[in-house]
């Protein structure tokens, strides 16, 4: 995971890999209580049932909402045990009372879980946490205009997540966990890249995704192997300098060791800033 310029994209291509209620509850966990204390009463979050380790985690879908825009996102930690609330502002800014369509799962690698919201601003961009089961969080703009916000876990993790209204809100509950992360997202600078992980082996036909904050209004991603430029693929995204957009594209590969990088032109040398991955195409 590392910035690169046009000068070292060949040398880089060489390298090995390495109180109001919701009106329609489709799916949901049991709900925990709504203290946002940071001392609960035993380690392990209270009532520990209903925890997934893979998969989703949670479908709650919302006949009406007024919730436009993601608001603060808070967290409490005590043994064992860590909760997130994300809250939500009205269109005008005043506090939701009814939580938006939301999705909760982790993503194929099991080191980032994903909470897709059905609103479309928000008034942060990312947030390190540093907890001992959370890194950092992105909140990003999907390509349908909706949004998403990434925990990034710093180790494995079970979760469950519910929600609430007035105030509006949903609730992620986190214990330590028992599996093994399939891999971890690439981060450098203003690009991530969530798939593929580095060191992973895949198919010849790929989907390369993640977001990032570009000036220029573009994604770059471009393959390489021994040497040369085996596929690439440039993906319009959201000219923002403060938020996060959502990128998506396939590429076909030839089998053997390839390089993946995401990133955008640098316009202070001419060449070119992001993230690199090391695949294994079988």
């Amino acid at each position: 995971m590392r910035a690169v310029t046009a000068a070292i994209l060949m040398t880089v291509a060489a390298c090995s890999p390495t109180g109001s209620v919701p009106t329609t509850i489709v799916e949901t966990t049991e709900a925990s209580p709504t203290s946002t204390s940071t001392s609960l009463p035993a380690p392990g979050c209270p009532d520990s049932a209903d925890f997934v380790e893979q998969g989703r985690i949670l479908r709650s879908d919302q006949a009406e909402t007024d919730s436009a825009i993601v608001g603060l996102i808070s967290w409490s930690e005590s043994p064992a045990c860590e909760r997130f609330e994300i809250s939500f502002e009205t269109a005008q800014g005043a506090p939701a009372t009814t939580p938006p369509d939301v999705r909760v799962q982790f993503i194929s690698t099991l080191q980032v879980i994903r909470v897709h919201l059905g609103s479309s601003g928000a008034i942060i961009s990312d947030q390190i946490v540093e907890t001992a089961m959370v890194d950092r969080l992105f909140v990003v703009q999907k390509l349908d205009g909706n949004t998403f916000v990434d925990f990034h876990l710093r180790q494995p993790a079970r979760a469950r997540a519910r929600v609430s209204g007035s105030p509006a809100r949903v609730i992620l509950d986190l214990q330590p966990g028992t599996g093994v992360f399939d891999g971890s997202a690439a981060i450098a600078g203003d690009v991530v890249m969530t798939g593929p992980a580095d060191g992973a082996s895949t198919a010849t036909n790929i989907e390369v995704s993640g977001y990032a904050i570009s000036s220029s209004g573009q994604v770059m991603v471009i393959a390489t192997a021994d040497g040369r430029v085996v596929a690439e693929s440039t993906i319009a995204v959201g000219g923002s300098t403060d938020e996060w957009s959502e990128y998506r594209t396939r590429l076909s590969l030839p089998v053997g060791v390839t390089t993946i990088f995401a990133g955008e032109p640098n316009p202070v040398d001419g060449g070119l800033k992001g993230v690199t991955v090391g695949i294994e195409v079988r």
